[in-house]
Parts: structure tokens; C-alpha cells; sequence
């Protein structure tokens, strides 16, 4: 059953269950925000889906067909085109292959392995600049420390400020990089250098077009940070990638691992969880639990922060995005870098 045909499957069936079958929600994380964003775009699932929830993973455009085929092409000519040693081979050693060919050719997102605009089943021109999705609510999410760079390598909790610019300005190739740390920390002054570090990695520049281009639909957008530090290896753990999807479904007791278990991340979940079910019932995600969340303007870029007391916060990293270059912190292969002395 292809994944039109399970949206089908699910709108037909769905009321058998007590449900709604004009009230479905998709949601996913990381690679699966991005997907989010494809099949709320797709024709083919319009009036399907009705509200999607992309947590840090988002997309206003799928893979280009002619850099996919090169791809592919490559990846074939490595074997003479017998595409039977490729099926042969140990998945590892084909990952490594393909990831390789696709870096020596520029591959785009996901190392150019993504679902592809074919013009059909995904728009060629981009997402959101048709009705398909027009009448669709979206909450967007990621959180502060997506790379969480100290959490296993303690001495980068102990970098002083000159020691963070050197960083984002070595590591990451962004020149101005004294000007963008200053930047968070006007709006952040609470923050320790390596918790600026890691908002400069975790940069939304994405998210923020994303919303940009599904605000221009009509559709209300509510944009969130989840920046809670749970109290968990000497409070390096912070708010790293995957780590919200716990307090979304309520389950931070039976996540430790992520959570530390107990009533204070159980609170901001508390709160996570209930704005979730608003939004899925509603298409708004405020109710008695947080504070009022406007939906996403251009202008303001509100933003709901998830913490032990949430607050919205309008634009607080545009200051620092707007001075920030273009890079890609995803396609980072190296380790977290080592402290500067």
C-alpha cells in the first residue's frame, strides 16, 4: 500500500475507530518534519491531511530530478553497471559508497537523497505556491542545541567567549562570527559560550523560509523552540535533536535516558502535550496550559520557547541569522570539535 493510498485508507476507516476522518494530523521528526512538509504538498493527498506537525525537519522543495539521476548514475558506473553488486554488497559499504559519490557531485539535501520534484507526485517549483496545502494549519518545532556539541565532550563546557568565536568562526567557516555570538547573547544573555555555539549550529534560517513560504498560503503557522536542559550529565545534555518527541507524547517517565524522569520535565510536557492535542483538535495549539501563542507573521516570527516557564519571544535570532552565512550544519562529517585553549 503506497502512502496515498494509507491516507485513503485512513480518512475511509477512521471514523470505525471513533475518529474524524475531516480532522487528520501528521507529524514527524528530523527526516520526517521534511516529509511532512512533501505530503502536505503532494496533489494527490490534498483533503487527506488537514494539519501537519514537522519537528526539526522542514522543506519548501524537493530534490532536483536531473541532480538525483547524476547520483544514481554515478553510483551505478562504480560497478559497471551491474546494479546486482550493488544489491549484493553490505549495506555499510554501500552507504559509505553512495554518500561518497553523492559529496564528490554536490549532492543537496540529505546528501542528495531525498524525495524527488518530478512535477507530478511533488511539485517542480517548489512547495506552497499552489492550494494544495492552502487550508492546512502547520507547527513547525526544533530545538536550541540540535548538535548538543559539549554533551560528550565536557571540556567544550568550559570555553570562554573568545573560544566560542574561534570556534563558529574555524568550524563553521562563518567569518563574522564574534558579531553572530554577540547577537544570540543579547537575546539569550543567560547562555554559557558553548550554549551560543549551539544555537549558531542550530540555526533556523530554514525553518523561518519554511514558514515564511506556507504563511503566504493563508493557512495559520506557529513556530516553537523546545530549549528545556533536562537535569542529566552535569546539565550538558540540553535540548539535542530527537530529544522533544518525549515531552510531545508525554512520555518524559519512560524516557530517562533523555528526560531524567520526575515533575519537572514531566511539567514541560506537561504543557508541550496539551498545546499538541489543541492544535490537532483546533489547528491553534493555545489552551490554558501556556501562554497565548500568536501564529507566525513575517513580521514578528513569534515564537513559543518550551522551557520549565514558556514564554513567546518574537524573532529572538534574527539579529544574529541576518549576519550569519549560508552553511549546511547537517552535513557536518567530523566530530565535535575540541575546546580552544
Amino acid at each position: 500500500m503506497d502512502l496515498v493510498a494509507s491516507l485513503q485508507w485512513v480518512h475511509d476507516n477512521i471514523a470505525n475507530f471513533g475518529g474524524d476522518p475531516g480532522n487528520v494530523t501528521i507529524m514527524g521528526q528530523s527526516g520526517g518534519g521534511a516529509k511532512v512538509c512533501d505530503v502536505i504538498s503532494m496533489p494527490s493527498a490534498k483533503g487527506l491531511v488537514h494539519k501537519g506537525v514537522a519537528l526539526s525537519g522542514n522543506a519548501t522543495s524537493a530534490t532536483d530530478p536531473a541532480s538525483s539521476m547524476a547520483i544514481g548514475a554515478a553510483i551505478l558506473k562504480t560497478v559497471k553497471g551491474d546494479v546486482r553488486k550493488l544489491q549484493q554488497m553490505p549495506w555499510e559499504e554501500y552507504y559509505e559508497l553512495a554518500h561518497k559519490v553523492a559529496a564528490e557531485l554536490g549532492g543537496g539535501g540529505m546528501g542528495g537523497f531525498s524525495p524527488v520534484a518530478d512535477g507530478e507526485v511533488l511539485p517542480a517549483d517548489g512547495f506552497f505556491k499552489d492550494d494544495v496545502a492552502k487550508n492546512v494549519p502547520l507547527m513547525l518545532c526544533t530545538t536550541s542545541s540540535e548538535f548538543a556539541l559539549s554533551k560528550e565532550n565536557v571540556e567544550l563546557e568550559n570555553i570562554d567567549f573568545a573560544g566560542a568565536v574561534a570556534m563558529v568562526r574555524d568550524q563553521f567557516g562563518q567569518a563574522n562570527a564574534e558579531d553572530i555570538l554577540k547577537a544570540y547573547q543579547a537575546a539569550f544573555p543567560a547562555k554559557k559560550p558553548i550554549e551560543l555555539v549551539n544555537l549558531t549550529v542550530a540555526q533556523r534560517k530554514n525553518v523561518l523560509a519554511t514558514a515564511d513560504a506556507k504563511y503566504a498560503q493563508g493557512a495559520p503557522v506557529y513556530l516553537a523552540w523546545f530549549d528545556y536542559n533536562a537535569p542529566l550529565f552535569g546539565g550538558r545534555i540540553r535540548a539535542f535533536h530527537c530529544s522533544d518527541i518525549s515531552y510531545w507524547f508525554k512520555n518524559t517517565d519512560l524516557m530517562v535516558t533523555h528526560t531524567g524522569g520526575g515533575a519537572e520535565p514531566r511539567g514541560v510536557s506537561d504543557q508541550m502535550s496539551a498545546a499538541l492535542l489543541a492544535f490537532m483538535r483546533t489547528g491553534n495549539p493555545n489552551c490554558p496550559e501556556i501562554p497565548q501563542w500568536p501564529a507566525y507573521t513575517p513580521e514578528d516570527a513569534p515564537t513559543m520557547i518550551f522551557d520549565v516557564k514558556s514564554e513567546v519571544k518574537n524573532a529572538p535570532d534574527r539579529a544574529a541569522l541576518e549576519l550569519m552565512s549560508d552553511f549546511n550544519p547537517w552535513r557536518m562529517a567530523r566530530p565535535a570539535p575540541a575546546a580552544s585553549k
